[in-house]
């Protein structure tokens, strides 16, 4: 398993792709999971303008847009497991955390996830970082709170869209530090971390 994690989609990025191409080949499946987005935005004709978004940075691995899928909530259940069962990578789009929660709950993939989890790349943006974490500090306006994620990461708590010249983001790093006795990575916008067994960090 390893796992890239994002605030931002930056894949497509040349100081990213020097690293992550390592990891990421041309004749591997994709799995996009959008659930943290507003669902109705997607599912009112916008769903070309997401794929184009957020194929473009796969394609310049050279992924085929066939091998690209989109998770539908509508979706069956057992369509979802076959499709992840089958891709090489498992991507989380950015949103809400609460959403993309609910919604692998109600599809009773989160176990089925952690089933198959050692075969799969995982790859989270914002959100989808957040919840990839078997615990994730939500923090909105100085409430800080622990929320179950998916439990694909057990030993790292990331902190996304960091700013260190931010007062209120340093501040808010200073408290997740404080809350969990792991391994706290904060991640800028531009910033990237591949987990395998090391975290190797850029941002």
């Amino acid at each position: 398993m390893k796992c890239i994690l994002m605030s931002c989609m930056v894949l497509d990025q040349e100081y990213v792709m020097a690293e992550v191409s390592k990891i990421i080949k041309p004749n591997m499946k994709v799995v996009c999971i959008p659930f943290a987005s507003d669902l109705q935005w997607l599912l009112n004709g916008k769903l070309d303008e997401y794929k184009e978004r957020h194929f473009r940075p796969f394609e310049k691995y050279g992924i085929k847009e066939k091998n690209f899928y989109i998770a539908n909530v509508n979706d069956k259940c057992r369509l979802l497991k076959r499709k992840i069962r089958e891709a090489d990578i498992v991507y989380f789009s950015g949103g809400y955390m609460e959403n993309i929660m609910y919604h692998l709950e109600n599809k009773y993939l989160i176990r089925f996830l952690n089933m198959v989890k050692d075969s799969k790349i995982f790859i989270g943006e914002s959100a989808g970082t957040l919840v990839l974490e078997d615990k994730y500090i939500e923090y909105h306006y100085r409430d800080y709170k622990k929320k179950d994620g998916i439990g694909i990461m057990k030993n790292l708590e990331v902190v996304v869209h960091y700013n260190p010249y931010n007062e209120l983001h340093v501040k808010n790093l200073e408290v997740v530090n404080s809350m969990t006795k792991k391994q706290v990575v904060a991640l800028t916008d531009s910033g990237v971390a591949i987990v395998n067994q090391l975290i190797f960090v850029f941002n």
